[in-house]
């Protein structure tokens, strides 16, 4: 499914506690193809991006649903509550990401989905596309803090009368008052129910502590097969601690960088990624946010600064092993620590048409 830019308007918008879910139409509906358990990046003034999973399935006439957690202060959380209203414009790019549905190759063996807060919007568009027809008994664990944050507990508990095999469980971390919800967190309130995992199929959306600790417990404890494992984690690894031993922040990388046949010497600052530090030099633009999803920053080593960098992990590698015209010394920028290693590195950042795309956006 090849990535692209759509044109979308607003549909609706629907604010509920610290949730917006909003309604986009594509303007060209016959070309806006995507799969549930995907996500795309809206663009928003500035060029700045910001990456939501698809909450509804794929539809004829371009319509799809997205859920927004709203902070403080944030740009489009502001936008959402006084500048957004129907009919406005938003660019969008994608689709992107790998957190899709698995056919269960054993009818009893049990689909778990696990959530927390708006990671629940993929699994949404996942359960409403597939329950109709799955066989196989599903059950979805949604954790949230509090009763008031589960914004669509409502839906699911009719899902599970309309549905025989399809099982809804709440889950509330500071509310042990409610008793109609399971008190802890999701992947323990799991694992409770399900000793053995060596046939099923699981998947897993939102916080990435949850994530991590979920795929622990289950492969560890409950025979899951790590393949089996299906993730969607809402924030970038580099904003989790991932890069805490690159260079440290005031320490400057040198390096060499050729864009479009253009070689020059570039001077990055340590503690980030290498897809920040080169965005920042308006370079790359990177557009899923670190996930190890899209691989629109990929670049290219020459062979000698590439033998002395640290091998690249599972997820880095499959992705690289997906794209078109990958080289031996191909790399994800959104992987890469800007530390000692990559001083003096040669690298080639390829044609890219996101790229353009975005450098045209901006």
């Amino acid at each position: 499914m090849n990535v692209s830019e759509y044109q979308l308007s607003v549909s609706d918008i629907q604010l509920t506690g610290s949730v917006a879910r909003l309604v986009l139409t594509c303007e060209t509906p016959g070309d806006f193809l995507y799969k549930e358990g995907q996500y795309l990046n809206l663009v928003l003034p500035g060029g700045h991006k910001r990456a939501y999973s698809f909450a509804s399935p794929c539809r004829a006439d371009g319509t799809f649903e997205l859920h927004v957690r709203l902070h403080e202060g944030g740009r489009f959380s502001e936008m959402l509550r006084k500048d957004l209203q129907r009919q406005y414009k938003l660019t969008a790019v994608g689709p992107f990401g790998d957190c899709l549905w698995h056919p269960p190759t054993h009818k009893d063996a049990p689909i778990l989905m696990l959530a927390t807060g708006t990671g629940i919007a993929p699994l949404k568009a996942l359960l409403e596309a597939e329950l109709p027809h799955c066989k196989a008994r599903v059950w979805l664990y949604w954790g949230c803090r509090e009763a008031a944050d589960m914004y669509l507990r409502g839906y699911f508990e009719s899902l599970s009368h309309r549905y025989s095999h399809f099982n809804f469980v709440p889950v509330l971390s500071r509310d042990g008052s409610d008793t109609q919800a399971a008190c802890g967190h999701v992947q323990d309130a799991a694992a409770r129910h399900h000793a053995d995992l060596s046939r099923s199929h699981v998947y897993a959306c939102g916080s990435p502590r949850m994530i991590e600790a979920a795929k622990a417990l289950l492969t560890e404890s409950h025979f899951l097969r790590p393949e089996n494992f299906h993730v969607d984690a809402f924030e970038a690894a580099w904003e989790h601690g991932a890069f805490a031993d690159a260079a440290p922040k005031g320490e400057v990388v040198e390096l060499w960088v050729t864009v479009e046949g253009e070689r020059k010497k570039q001077l990055l600052p340590g503690g980030q990624s290498l897809m920040l530090a080169l965005s920042a030099c308006g370079l790359m633009h990177g557009v899923c946010g670190g996930r190890q999803s899209c691989g629109t920053c990929r670049v290219v080593f020459q062979e000698s600064g590439f033998r002395v960098l640290k091998p690249p992990s599972r997820s880095e590698q499959r992705l690289l092993n997906t794209l078109n015209n990958v080289g031996p010394y191909d790399r994800l920028a959104c992987q890469m620590h800007v530390d000692s290693q990559l001083s003096g590195a040669e690298i080639v950042i390829p044609d890219n048409p996101v790229n353009r795309m975005k450098q045209h956006i901006a």
